[in-house]
């Protein structure tokens, strides 16, 4: 018979094991962000090949010219080549095993504004009731289209960043709007997911969501939490931000999601909706140049994996408690409790970094130094390349 203490010192020896064993789903979809012009041709085989990723969100439009597109012909005539260009895109993908996501970069009329006055950035779509119905007969035509090819689209990204500063009169905000392009991609497209952002696909906004009857739809953020220091340097920005801690990290990005996601349970619990939908990271990125770059990298993707669990860095000071405080300070209260097992329950189904292919300035492939502008061939890698080859190593796993 084994000695108490040789016993409980085998006991917690099993469970330190346990619980080193990384925490991540194996039927995680992990990849990259590109665009449908990049050259997929010469890139597929790198992705597959090197890279090992399974899933590509594939930006379709450009911001800038659809501005001045006036009418849904002007926006057809520049969206078409695009839409010829993803039936080629595809199979260069698809047949190498890594699905598509199709990410819409451009709506009908474009932004108004751009938030060049310090305030936020406003699409045309939330202004304007005609701009807003060709929106929704967009949203028709493309689902139409790709409906066979659902063995290869991964999921329709229906609006990469809604921009709602306003609505105007008449107009429906994002919460009844992406209702009714569920309502009409289904009516196309019984089978492909359907990926809903918040506003400015920030966390924040996640509680402005409806309730989705769909279990076909991935709710989608982006993860910026710290954009100072991720885009420093960028279009005369600051330099020299030093990375933050990961605290600030989960508090301002990943406790939405899980006040987000506590929310869906309870709506479950009572009959609401039938599941709670499954979570996407649509984009994530950090300048080459960043001090800290591939360390901070490694933290966040750590954080998503599920590698370092959320509920450790949770403060009672983020979340409102309602009347009755703790009865002891620094004790948390059965809503600070919940939220913090929440916390360590968020599994993201997906993710896409940003992005490869598109500006040097994010590409892994390009020197981590500031003013080094060398391209690092494969099979070489940048500190950043390293740590995202390392997690997409768990494609294969």
């Amino acid at each position: 018979m084994l000695y108490p203490k040789l016993l409980a010192y085998l006991l917690l020896s099993t469970l330190f094991l346990i619980m080193s064993v990384p925490a991540y789903a194996d039927d995680v979809q992990r990849g990259f962000n590109t665009y449908v012009n990049a050259d997929i041709e010469t890139l597929a085989s790198e992705l597959d090949e090197f890279w090992g990723i399974n899933l590509v969100r594939l930006g379709v439009g450009d911001f800038d010219q659809q501005d001045d597109a006036e009418t849904l012909e002007d926006y057809w005539e520049y969206m078409n080549p695009l839409l010829d260009r993803v039936e080629v895109v595809l199979p260069q993908l698809c047949d190498r095993g890594i699905k598509v996501v199709f990410a819409l970069l451009s709506p009908p009329g474009g932004f108004h504004s751009r938030g060049e006055d310090g305030g936020n950035p406003q699409h045309k779509i939330f202004m304007n009731s005609d701009i807003q119905e060709d929106f929704k007969e967009v949203w028709d035509v493309l689902s139409d289209r790709f409906k066979d090819q659902s063995d290869c689209i991964e999921a329709y990204d229906i609006l990469n960043e809604p921009a709602q500063a306003y609505v105007g009169d008449g107009v429906k905000d994002w919460s009844e709007l992406s209702l009714e392009l569920i309502d009409i991609i289904r009516a196309n497209d019984s089978e492909t997911d359907i990926m809903v952002k918040p506003l400015y696909a920030n966390p924040v906004h996640l509680k402005k969501l409806p309730d989705f009857q769909d279990t076909g739809v991935v709710v989608s953020v982006h993860i910026y939490p710290n954009i100072a220091y991720v885009h420093q340097g960028i279009e005369g920005s600051k330099f020299g931000i030093s990375a933050p801690n990961n605290r600030p990290i989960v508090r301002r990005s990943f406790l939405p999601i899980a006040m987000y996601m506590l929310r869906q349970q309870n709506r479950v619990k009572r009959g609401i909706i039938p599941a709670v939908p499954r979570l996407n990271i649509g984009e994530f990125a950090v300048v080459r140049w960043a001090p800290g770059a591939a360390d901070y990298l490694d933290r966040i993707l750590k954080l998503v994996e599920g590698d370092l669990p959320l509920g450790r860095f949770f403060n009672k000071k983020w979340v409102a408690v309602g009347k009755r405080p703790a009865k002891r300070p620094g004790r948390l209260s059965p809503r600070q409790r919940k939220v913090r097992r929440t916390l360590n329950q968020i599994e993201f189904a997906s993710w896409t970094n940003h992005a490869i292919q598109e500006a040097d300035y994010w590409d892994p492939r390009y020197s981590d130094e500031l003013d080094d502008m060398t391209f690092i061939a494969t099979p070489n890698l940048t500190a950043r390349g390293s740590v995202l080859k390392g997690y997409f190593q768990r494609n294969m796993e």
